[in-house]
């Protein structure tokens, strides 16, 4: 690793918003499952299903009828709220270093894997 691929001689501020300057593919993930979760929340009632049939992981449904978007969406449902805290806690925490390390699209391809592999 290089002088300058280091942290702190990275511009890092570059930007205004949420998306940008340190670990902004952290960021959005977080976004991403904190944005699911009230979408949840606000649709627990609705007659679609979504959140109860078609998005969670299932292996019935994963492996007999090959629904297999479910090993990625299965990863970024939680079952309550104190589970998203503490998820989101632990993604910030160590993520925001695995993407100064590696880079953000290297953490994301990491994030994804690791989410279709883990569910």
């Amino acid at each position: 690793m290089g002088i300058y691929d280091r942290e702190y001689y990275r511009d890092e501020t570059g930007g205004s918003g949420w998306f940008s300057g340190i670990a902004p593919a952290c960021k959005t993930i977080i976004a991403i499952n904190v944005a699911l979760y009230v979408v949840e929340s606000i649709l627990s009632s609705s007659p679609l299903r979504l959140f109860e049939e078609i998005l969670p992981a299932s292996s019935d449904a994963i492996f007999r009828g090959l629904n297999l978007w479910q090993l990625l969406t299965g990863a970024f449902l939680h079952a309550n709220l104190l589970h998203l805290i503490w998820n989101m806690i632990f993604l910030w925490v160590v993520g925001r270093e695995i993407e100064a390390l590696y880079g953000s699209r290297e953490f994301t391809l990491l994030y994804l894997t690791a989410a279709v592999f883990s569910t």
